[in-house]
């Protein structure tokens, strides 16, 4: 987790004032990478949440902002990362 929050921090940050849900800027920003992310829901809330990350788009400083407290992990035919 304490590699998380710095990445999670700035999610919040966005999040709040965009005036969305976090998960809504996360699947924002995969969007805006080129990334066609698949979700699962779970229940209509769950929906409604991921529904706000469509129709705006992250500026390029939010954008960057984000990118810089991202981390790699290790690449596999399972996960790819730019």
């Amino acid at each position: 987790m304490r590699l998380l929050e710095p990445a999670i921090n700035v999610l919040k940050s966005t999040a709040e004032e965009r005036r969305v849900p976090i998960p809504a800027v996360a699947l924002n920003y995969s969007i805006n990478k080129g990334v066609l992310p698949l979700v699962g829901v779970h229940d209509a809330e769950q929906a409604e949440q991921d529904m706000q990350a469509l129709g705006w788009r992250l500026s390029g400083d939010e954008m960057k902002r984000i990118k810089r407290v991202s981390f790699w992990g290790q690449t596999s035919s399972f996960l790819q990362q730019d």
